[in-house]
């Protein structure tokens, strides 16, 4: 367990048999391996390496450590060593990675293994799920205690922290608009109105505004929809489809031709890909602006309670790969494929 170590390749690399999309699985040591969530960033900002999480130990008390790997699944190395990595998101401007570790905000990068540590929490908070600006100049994270959802910002240029928001309720799933990076959104869970409401805020704490509560479906995944100042949701069952959610509180449907569960979006705003659950059918192109669907693969995954179990596809800055976890081959493992422009709705 070694940090800078080169693995060399754990690659397969296959065609899905309904499809012909071409896959890499870029990880393959036989215990749990998974990359992040659909609206973190999970590929370097050149879109060369695809970052992820390896437990390279077995037992109840093993750590988890990242690792990076070239998308065509060379290149495989180890950028921590069981310092407890939390949630990460790779830099949307150089090849580094952020990752949480209780109080501290810390950098990796990806070819040096150089590590610094970025930013400390406020006194009494730690780094839970945190998002980055689009000029990778300031990080916005949450810390609930409590039962309150507390927001704090991170200015990497200025080396300065402070608490900017205090929500009466459990705050989950922050993430910072990409692309003008203005706006942030979250979940909450209040006691008296478990579950279905999306928040937006200003990244200075500002202007908190609740978009959705539920008037079309309880909501499942939410993501930013870039560049449109609006947010896209699949919904629960017994409602299928994905919605668009505005920051005024609009809502329309985009698609409701499948059951879809987690909905990432690519960077420039043209297209989704979700996976689908009860039942699974593949994981879906779509076209956010039509509602055109098509299917891009079938993940094969168990899709059970545990979160490596799901699929959570997350694109490439360039649109070119989509990254999913997949537990197909009986133990979860990290995939690329390649979105060909004939699948494209």
């Amino acid at each position: 367990m070694t940090k800078g170590r080169n693995y060399g390749s754990e690659r397969r690399l296959f065609e899905d048999e309904e499809t012909g999309a071409k896959i890499v699985r870029v990880s393959g040591f036989p215990t749990i391996n998974h990359h992040v969530y659909m609206h973190s960033r999970c590929f370097t900002c050149d879109s060369r390496d695809v970052v992820f999480y390896s437990y390279r130990q077995m037992g109840r008390d093993s750590q988890r450590d990242i690792f990076a790997a070239s998308v065509d699944g060379m290149n495989l190395r180890q950028l921590t060593d069981g310092q407890g990595a939390g949630w990460m998101n790779c830099s949307p401007v150089d090849r580094s990675v952020f990752y949480s570790c209780g109080d501290t905000l810390r950098k990796v990068d990806v070819d040096s293994f150089e590590e610094k540590t970025a930013a400390r929490s406020p006194p009494g908070l730690s780094f839970g799920i945190f998002s980055i600006s689009g000029d990778g100049k300031k990080v916005l994270s949450e810390s609930n205690v409590k039962g309150e959802g507390i927001l704090f910002a991170v200015d990497l240029v200025r080396e300065s922290v402070e608490e900017v928001y205090r929500h009466p309720g459990v705050v989950g799933h922050l993430q910072v608009e990409p692309a003008s990076s203005r706006w942030a959104m979250f979940t909450d869970a209040h006691p008296s109105k478990p579950g279905g409401r999306i928040w937006c805020i200003r990244l200075d704490g500002t202007d908190p505004r609740m978009i959705y509560e539920g008037s079309h479906g309880k909501p499942s995944h939410l993501v930013w929809w870039p560049g449109h100042d609006a947010a896209v949701s699949t919904l629960q069952h017994p409602d299928p489809g994905i919605i668009r959610i505005g920051l005024d509180g609009e809502v329309d449907m985009i698609t409701d031709a499948q059951f879809f569960w987690h909905a990432g979006a690519s960077l420039d705003g043209t297209m989704l890909c979700s996976d689908s659950f009860v039942p699974d059918t593949g994981m879906y192109l779509v076209n956010p602006n039509n509602g055109a669907c098509a299917r891009l693969c079938y993940p094969r995954s168990n899709e059970a309670h545990p979160q490596w179990t799901h699929p959570h596809p997350s694109w490439s800055p360039d649109g070119k790969m989509v990254v999913f976890t997949s537990d197909r081959e009986g133990l979860p493992h990290v995939f690329v494929v390649r979105v060909p422009d004939e699948l494209r709705p």
